[in-house]
């Protein structure tokens, strides 16, 4: 079956969603229904009483008739409702309801006319027409006003309802218009009618109609005369005062209207003129305190900042004097050295002293508008300084977390006293109050770190210098100047290229790279060529100086004179761990004597090394080793690990050796994670590489073993020897049988601090030891990795165990 064809209201309805007078709810409609049934009684009780004619019909055929009619005029205007539910033009939506009525009655009238016609044929053709025309003056006149009125009222209400900007509003002059004509010409077309109808059945004459008629139609134009002319003057009055808001909205706020008006209007006028005038006063405030705003973002020296801050507070509220009180934590005072309208000195109260303690330490608004009332008032700040207070505003100074800088207060407002506007107003201040005085301090703090690094820097022994991204020099220390030969003033602004020369390519190029990159770059007991000396041994790293948004700001280099002792630590270091060569330069020689300690060890080996250099050869082998032991001893370094010995293609590393800390089985552990992770990373780079990726175990245990100097007199070793040692090997070599790649002894898993991400695998008896030992895994690296039902499968087996 064919669809039906939209009809073109439809359509309207969909191109247009203005609201339409469908949404005229049910409730509505059938109080506006209700007018049609006053018509059919009002008409029954006239016909019966008034017209000859009717006195002689049956009282139910007549009411049934005009019921008959009521409905066809309720039916007919439910019909236009649908299907012209929306305006046309520009009109409003009430009154294209009002529109859509007065056809329906006057449909109805002529449906009415035939009627009566149909059913009395032998009326005089006066009765026919009387019927039409009351029809159209009761019902499109009166009646429709009505349901004008009614409706209207109802739109208004109506919650959600835009008419948007499409429609125009009513005007009063043409609303007045309309009321008084259908008040006043309805009822004095009727008196006419009537009196014809006197004519015509001969009770009077031909004169006193034509006498009636020209004292209604007298009546009826004063009226209008009337209405027009008020609805004029309301329309100016009305013009007027929507330019006044529109001027207003605009931001001016120099608006005069006349107020004489003796009604509602010149009330409406009157407020409209305090309001701008309300306004102008608030705009100049908001001015002033935008200024003052500027002021506190601009001023960062604190005297300088505190006096804006009393200046400001005091123009703002229109007071005569403020104070602004600073809390000083070292002394537990407040302390103000700005007084405003005092000469000099500070003043120091106690932090609960006075009102304004009392709203320090309350941590409360304090309006007063007579401080003597209040037993709080210190009158002898007064006495002192010779200064009247009658009233006061105090508020404490809060940053926005919380702590409370001190307390501001503002005395004697030149008129009257402080309201609650003024407490807002002073909120405002003491909040930007804050914000400034912390950038003052953070000013401050700045500047002293700024001195700080500047000690710091002449304090050291390494050159520093400093290079904008054109490679210029804007800062050096004075050991910089030692090794360079040459002094600041000379090196300032002047090119790295010139500085060095050509006998320093090296550092030039290794300048450049890091500019270019973005990455550091070292190097280890180079010589330097500078000042025209001889060249000087040294290590030099170069680092990228960036901002916060990661942007390339210069570059740092870092020089250090490798002296006989930095000589002698770098050998060392080469043999034994750093903290061991550390301690024996500084005279402690005593650790490389044999001493038996608690610590944790860590052994690492390749799973199926032999198969893998016998895969690749030699030279691949080597530089295999040399990746995986630069990634793995860096994450030694970054969790406080001692590299102990590379065996073969294993790592033993020791932590808390040669001295115990308390964290040193939790470093361990975190450190075998961080290889894990470092693993799968160089796997990565290997398959894209197309290299196979590596596998390696990792065993961690912790126990008493003995550490220092083991060897002949002509060639010794630092390392560790005893139990825990071999129980750390077994414990990595066994990772093969249980398939985990790392394996943590009970004796570690005791002492960590917070043992997460572990599960208990088994306990074993390893060869030596008649005691069983409990293996732990850890899955700490792979936490990120693992599934629901991976984690669920954990909680089951320690649930079990």
């Amino acid at each position: 079956m064919a669809s039906a064809a939209p009809h073109p209201q439809d359509a309207l309805a969909d191109a247009n969603p203005a609201p339409g007078l469908h949404l005229v709810e049910a409730p509505v409609r059938l109080r506006m229904h209700f007018i049609a049934a006053v018509a059919v009684v009002f008409l029954t009780i006239y016909g019966r009483l008034v017209c000859p004619f009717v006195n002689g019909i049956d009282v139910l055929r007549l009411v049934l008739g005009l019921c008959a009619v009521g409905l066809a005029q309720v039916v007919l205007r439910e019909g236009l409702y649908a299907w012209f539910p929306r305006p046309w033009g520009r009109a409003s939506l009430a009154r294209h309801g009002m529109y859509l009525s007065m056809i329906s009655w006057l449909v109805a009238g002529l449906i009415a006319m035939a009627m009566h016609l149909w059913l009395y044929p032998d009326f005089p053709v006066a009765s026919h027409v009387k019927l039409l025309t009351g029809y159209w003056a009761l019902g499109g006149g009166i009646l429709s006003q009505l349901e004008f009125i009614m409706l209207e009222r109802y739109l208004r209400t109506r919650p959600g309802l835009d008419i948007g900007a499409a429609q125009s509003v009513e005007h009063i002059t043409r609303r007045l218009m309309e009321s008084y004509a259908v008040f006043t010409v309805v009822p004095a077309l009727m008196l006419v009618l009537l009196m014809f109808r006197q004519v015509y059945e001969g009770y009077s004459g031909l004169a006193e109609a034509m006498e009636v008629t020209f004292v209604a139609a007298v009546f009826v134009l004063t009226a209008l005369v009337v209405a027009w002319r008020y609805g004029a003057s309301l329309r100016e009055d009305c013009r007027a005062i929507r330019s006044a808001i529109g001027s207003v909205g605009e931001g001016r706020f120099d608006i005069a209207l006349d107020t004489s008006r003796p009604d509602e209007l010149g009330l409406v006028a009157r407020g409209i003129n305090d309001m701008g005038q309300g306004l102008s006063v608030r705009e100049s405030r908001e001015r002033k305190q935008l200024e003052i705003t500027s002021a506190f973002a601009q001023e960062l020296q604190l005297d300088s900042l505190l006096n804006v801050i009393t200046t400001g507070a005091t123009e703002i509220l229109g007071a005569e004097r403020s104070s602004l009180y600073l809390y000083d934590a070292a002394r537990d005072q407040l302390w103000t050295p700005v007084a405003e309208g005092l000469a000099g000195g500070v003043i120091y109260l106690d932090k609960g002293a006075g009102l304004a303690g009392a709203s320090f330490t309350g941590q409360s608004t304090i309006n007063l508008t007579d401080v003597r009332l209040d037993p709080r008032f210190n009158a002898e700040t007064d006495r002192r300084t010779g200064f009247v207070t009658r009233n006061m505003l105090c508020r404490p100074v809060n940053t926005r977390e919380g702590k409370c800088l001190g307390v501001i207060q503002v005395l004697n407002r030149r008129q009257g006293s402080f309201d609650a506007r003024d407490e807002a107003r002073l909120a405002a201040i003491a909040a930007q109050a804050a914000t400034a005085l912390e950038n003052a301090r953070l000013f401050e703090d700045v500047l002293n770190l700024k001195n700080y690094d500047e000690s710091i820097l002449k304090s050291l022994s390494n050159g520093v210098i400093s290079v904008d991204p054109a490679l210029r020099v804007t800062k050096l220390n004075r050991a910089a100047e030692r090794v360079l030969g040459w002094d600041e003033s000379s090196l300032l602004g002047r090119d790295l290229h010139d500085i060095l020369g050509t006998s320093n390519g090296w550092l030039l190029e290794a300048a450049n790279a890091v500019r270019a990159s973005g990455r550091a770059e070292h190097a280890v007991d180079v010589d330097l060529h500078a000042g025209g000396s001889a060249p000087v041994s040294v290590n030099v790293s170069i680092v990228p100086l960036k901002d916060i948004g990661d942007k390339l700001i210069g570059l740092l280099l870092i020089v250090e004179d490798v002296s006989a002792e930095k000589r002698v630590r770098n050998t060392m270091s080469r043999y034994m761990p750093k903290a061991v060569v550390d301690q024996v330069l500084a005279g402690h020689r005593d650790v490389l004597e044999g001493r038996a300690q608690i610590m944790t060890l860590l052994f690492t080996d390749i799973r199926g090394f032999t198969s893998i250099a016998e895969a690749i050869g030699p030279r691949a082998t080597v530089t295999m080793l040399n990746e995986y032991f630069t990634d793995m001893v860096d994450i030694l370094d970054a969790h406080g690990g001692i590299l102990d010995k590379y065996i073969g293609d294993a790592i033993m590393a020791l932590f808390g050796v040669p001295f115990a800390g308390e964290r040193d089985a939790d470093n361990a552990v975190a450190a075998a994670t961080g290889m894990m992770q470092a693993l799968q990373t160089l796997n990565a780079r290997r398959v894209a590489a197309g290299l196979p990726p590596l596998m390696h175990g990792i065993g961690i245990n912790t126990g008493e073993a003995v550490a220092g100097n083991i060897g002949s007199p002509r060639r010794m070793d630092y390392t560790v020897i005893g139990d825990a040692v071999n129980l750390t090997a077994r414990v990595e070599s066994i990772t093969k049988f249980y398939g985990t790649p790392v394996l943590v002894s009970e004796m570690t898993h005791a002492v960590l601090a917070d043992p997460q991400h572990f599960r208990e695998v088994d306990r074993i008896r390893v060869k030596g030891k008649n005691e069983p030992v409990t293996l732990y895994e850890t899955y700490a690296w792979r936490v990120a990795q693992m599934d629901a039902r991976e984690h669920r499968a954990l909680d089951l087996q320690s649930a079990a165990l």
